[in-house]
C-alpha cells in the first residue's frame, strides 16, 4: 500500500468546478479500488488523500489526466470558457501527479508543516503518470518510442479502454 496527501489552493469562484472534478475523481477511484477522501473549502482551500496500491494510484491519476479535462468542459460555469475549464482541470491533475511523485515534499519543514501550498492554475497539459516504467536506456531511442506506445496501450487496457486483442497485437514484436 502506498498513498499521498495533496494540499492545494484555488480561486474561490472556481468552487463549483472544483467540486465537480473532485466528485468525478472519487467515482473513478472507487472503480479502481483506491481510497479517495477530499475536503474542498469555499475559501479556495483543498485537500485530497489518495491511498491504495501504487500501480492502481498511477492508473487512477492517468485516468484523471484523460477524463477530468473533458468533464470540466461540460460543467456549467459562467466564469470560464470550456477551454479555460479544461486547462483548470489539467492544473489540478498536474498538482496531484506532483504530490504522487513527491515533487512537493521539499516544501515540508521539520515539524511536518508545509511552507508552500501549490495553487491550481490553468495549464495546457499536465504531466503524465505512468503505471509501468518501460525504459530501454538512453541509446535506444527507436525502441523507447515504441515502448511509450505499448505502455499507453497497456494502461488503456487496464482502464477498459482497449481490447485484449489490441494489447496482444501491440506487444507482439514485428521485424522492422
Amino acid at each position: 500500500m502506498s498513498g499521498f496527501d495533496a494540499v492545494f489552493s484555488f480561486d474561490a469562484p472556481d468552487y463549483q468546478l472544483m467540486c465537480a472534478l473532485v466528485s468525478a475523481g472519487r467515482r473513478r477511484a472507487r472503480r479502481l479500488s483506491v481510497q479517495w477522501h477530499a475536503r474542498i473549502g469555499t475559501d479556495g482551500s483543498g485537500y485530497i488523500m489518495i491511498d491504495g496500491k501504487g500501480v492502481r494510484e498511477s492508473m487512477l491519476l492517468e485516468r484523471l489526466r484523460r477524463d477530468l479535462p473533458i468533464i470540466a468542459e461540460a460543467v456549467a460555469s459562467e466564469r470560464h470558457t470550456p477551454e479555460q475549464r479544461r486547462r483548470f482541470a489539467n492544473g489540478l491533475v498536474d498538482i496531484l501527479i506532483k504530490w504522487h511523485t513527491s515533487f512537493y515534499d521539499r516544501y515540508f519543514v521539520a515539524d511536518e508543516t508545509i511552507q508552500h501550498v501549490p495553487q491550481v492554475r490553468r495549464i495546457r497539459a499536465s504531466n503524465v503518470c505512468v503505471a509501468f516504467w518501460l525504459w530501454p536506456g538512453g541509446t535506444h531511442h527507436d525502441l523507447a518510442a515504441r515502448l511509450n506506445v505499448t505502455e499507453d496501450i497497456m494502461v488503456s487496457w487496464l482502464l477498459d479502454e482497449a481490447s485484449a486483442e489490441l494489447v496482444l497485437e501491440e506487444c507482439i514484436l514485428r521485424p522492422s
